[in-house]
């Protein structure tokens, strides 16, 4: 069982509400999680909220993050800018 997102891009309120009082902190808490324990793993899909977190982050972040693509602990799925509800 692998865990995933599905953080819906502006359906009850603005993008840009939902990324600051919700999204953020969701990307905060998995790649901090995922650094913790090498035997998590995590799904995620809404790629316009990461690229946002993505560029907010300081080099040593992105180099972390990075590890955790690269030891298929972070994956990226749906190759859309957010997950279909179908």
């Amino acid at each position: 069982l692998v865990p995933h997102s599905h953080d819906d891009t502006g359906w009850l309120v603005t993008v840009d509400q939902y990324y600051f009082h919700e999204v953020f902190y969701i990307i905060e808490t998995v790649v901090d999680q995922l650094l913790k324990d090498k035997n998590r793993r995590f799904i995620y899909v809404e790629v316009a909220f990461f690229a946002r977190w993505w560029e907010e982050q300081p080099e040593e972040r992105r180099n972390a993050t990075r590890t955790l693509v690269n030891e298929g602990r972070l994956e990226f799925i749906n190759g859309g800018w957010c997950m279909h509800d179908e």
